[in-house]
């Protein structure tokens, strides 16, 4: 009788450590960009491809590729699909990037809401209103004060200056900068 409940006890305590490992990873994610920018780390790119392929799906490398190494991984099916132009098969393949692959090939963003899912941060000094709106947290207005902001002060020049936006303060900004980021190559041509 005492091994059995010995056994029984050992089980809670596991069960313990079990639930106690999975609370410390969700509130501690590691994919989460809380303290650096995406671009001063060496990440994967994570892209959507879809269309006339024979592997349709998402795609994560820790390089940077080719759109043509991208559609040749996976599988593109050429007798139903136009030739991209060398120009845009030679093109870098851009994280967050959806290629659909049919009569043309079409370069474009990921939605928003599978950006949050990937952990992929939002350029701060691109980011489009639709996708502020996909940030928990940020809701109309605050997305519409950023972009404001942004438009009447020029390029945001740390991510710390979107504390200037109305409505976001310290406790705001704590729960969003993560994601966020700066790409330090931003010119005036947007």
């Amino acid at each position: 009788m005492t091994i059995s409940s010995y056994s029984h006890e050992q089980s809670l305590i596991i069960s313990l450590i079990v639930i106690l490992v999975f609370i410390f990873a969700v509130y501690h994610n590691p994919f989460k960009y809380q303290q650096y920018g995406a671009h001063s780390l060496n990440l994967n790119v994570i892209y959507e491809i879809e269309g006339n392929v024979k592997n349709p799906g998402f795609y994560s490398y820790d390089k940077c590729i080719l759109i043509s190494d991208a559609l040749e991984r996976a599988g593109w099916i050429k007798k139903n699909s136009v030739l991209p132009h060398r120009e845009l098969l030679l093109t870098p393949v851009r994280n967050g990037s959806k290629i659909i692959v049919n009569s043309a090939t079409k370069i474009g963003l990921l939605e928003p809401e599978k950006f949050i899912l990937f952990f992929i941060p939002f350029d701060l000094n691109r980011v489009t209103e639709n996708q502020l709106n996909a940030i928990p947290g940020i809701g109309e207005i605050i997305s519409r004060n950023i972009i404001q902001y942004r438009e009447s002060t020029g390029f945001f020049k740390s991510l710390d200056e979107i504390k200037n936006v109305n409505g976001i303060g310290n406790v705001l900004y704590g729960k969003i900068k993560s994601y966020f980021y700066l790409n330090e190559n931003v010119t005036d041509n947007r």
